[in-house]
C-alpha cells in the first residue's frame, strides 16, 4: 500500500459505518481521523441523550468504546468543558485484520451498547 491507500481505506470504512448507523438510534455527531498518528480515529455518537465515542488507537490497535458522564453543550455557546468519559467496551484489533473485522468489532461494541452501559 502506498501512503494515500490507507486514508482512502479509513474513509471506505466510515462510509459503511455511517451506512449501519443510518438505520439505528445514533447520531453521528464528530469524527477525526490522523494519519500521522498511525491510522488512529474517533467518532463521537449521541444514542438515547447520552454522548458516546469510539476511538480506535492505531499503535496498539484498541478500539474502545466510551461513554460521557458530562453533557457536551452546543458548540454555539462557546463553552466546551471538558468531558469525563469511561470506557466500557474494549476490542483489539491486529494491523493484519481486514475492513470487515474492524467492522464487525465496531458493530458488536454498538449492538451491546444498551448492556454495556447499564454494567458501567
Amino acid at each position: 500500500m502506498d501512503d494515500l491507500d490507507y486514508p482512502i481505506a479509513h474513509f471506505k470504512l466510515m462510509t459503511r459505518v455511517a451506512e449501519w448507523l443510518k438505520d439505528r438510534p445514533f447520531q453521528l455527531l464528530e469524527h477525526t481521523y490522523s494519519y500521522r498518528s498511525m491510522g488512529s480515529w474517533w467518532i463521537r455518537l449521541r444514542y438515547r441523550g447520552k454522548h458516546f465515542r469510539i476511538v480506535f488507537e492505531g499503535r496498539d490497535g484498541d478500539l474502545t468504546l466510551d461513554m460521557s458522564y458530562q453533557p457536551v453543550p452546543d458548540l454555539l455557546s462557546f463553552k466546551l468543558p471538558r468531558s469525563e468519559w469511561r470506557t466500557i467496551g474494549r476490542s483489539t484489533i491486529k494491523s493484519s485484520q481486514s475492513e470487515e473485522y474492524i467492522l464487525a468489532c465496531l458493530v458488536s461494541l454498538l449492538t451491546d451498547i444498551d448492556r454495556l452501559r447499564q454494567s458501567a
